[in-house]
């Protein structure tokens, strides 16, 4: 019996947070999952468990043992592999509810559905401090706003027949905003959208070294001129770019320099260097609209004022309720 949802988990040294994960998968009330647990070249103990779930469940599990070759590039090898009609994604430091599946399935069954999103619960040390709902109706537009949670991939259920079709992958050269670029292009193949009001998935949040994120930030700018040029070559309608410009401006622009204007986490000198770097690729990234413009120079500016003054919190703050957090 060829399985209901092929569950594609990427697998980068994840030892502390692994089994939780695999046993959130194991455990779903759904039935016939297959889980395709992907090892991108682990250099802590990931590959031993992996074999230890792999030879305890053989029929549900399939493992592949890689060398490092990038979460993207695993990603579209577990979509290679993937035997199910509908696939989706976890990654390995989350866990999921135990209906998730059995919700999303069913819905879109039942409704010839192309796509199905459910709610996130960003958790960090056992706390839940942001909780994020997709709206309760869409319109065919909606769906690339970034409040319905367009940034991600693993909060959606997806039809590899789309996915296939129309040669839709991850960008292996960037490791910043590739699983928004997924979603987005994917999403421009998707007719009837349907919805899960729950909290289902459970996304980990861990105190990254800042200069390190700055250094992936600089990579979004591949994966947004990747997009315009997708974009251009599909001749969409100028709504479809307005949206790709709204995240652009949210998270390329004003992500990364809120980031930066935080004067506890990033040295004057790392922030003197990125806050350069950034105004540089962004006007040298995607064509800009004055909006882009704008909102470039503003950050820009304002930035230094931020870190002298410590404004960052408050600037936070301001963003979140920008994005309906």
């Amino acid at each position: 019996m060829e399985p209901k949802i092929s569950v594609i988990v990427p697998i980068y040294n994840s030892e502390k947070y692994l089994k939780k994960c695999i046993d959130s998968i194991l455990n779903q009330t759904l039935e016939d999952i297959e889980i395709i647990l992907i090892n991108d070249g682990s250099k802590d103990n990931s590959h031993l468990i992996c074999l230890e779930y792999q030879e305890k469940f053989k029929e549900k599990i399939k493992y592949i043992n890689n060398i490092n070759i990038g979460c993207s590039a695993t990603r579209n090898l577990g979509i290679k592999e993937a035997k199910a009609e509908y696939i989706t994604f976890v990654d390995s430091d989350d866990y999921i509810e135990k209906d998730m599946y059995k919700d999303m399935y069913n819905l879109m069954i039942k409704e010839d559905y192309d796509i199905v999103i459910t709610g996130i619960k960003c958790v960090k040390n056992n706390i839940t401090i942001k909780r994020k709902f997709p709206k309760l109706s869409m319109s065919r537009n909606d769906i690339f706003d970034e409040k319905n949670l367009i940034v991600y991939v693993y909060n959606k259920l997806f039809k590899k027949k789309i996915v296939i079709d129309n040669n839709i992958h991850f960008i292996e050269n960037s490791h910043h905003q590739e699983d928004m670029v997924f979603s987005f292009i994917y999403s421009l193949y998707v007719g009837k959208i349907g919805l899960v009001n729950k909290l289902n998935y459970n996304y980990i949040l861990h105190d990254n070294n800042s200069v390190f994120n700055l250094k992936k930030r600089l990579e979004t700018f591949i994966s947004y001129d990747y997009l315009y040029k997708y974009l251009k070559n599909k001749n969409v309608d100028k709504d479809i770019y307005k949206c790709m410009y709204k995240l652009f401006n949210l998270y390329a622009i004003g992500g990364s320099y809120v980031l930066m204007s935080n004067s506890e986490i990033v040295s004057n000198e790392d922030y003197k260097k990125y806050k350069k770097a950034f105004f540089e690729r962004t006007l040298n990234s995607i064509p800009l609209p004055l909006k882009s413009k704008v909102c470039l120079i503003f950050w820009y500016s304002i930035s230094g004022i931020l870190r002298t003054f410590k404004l960052n919190e408050f600037l936070l703050k301001i963003r979140r309720k920008i994005r309906g957090e």
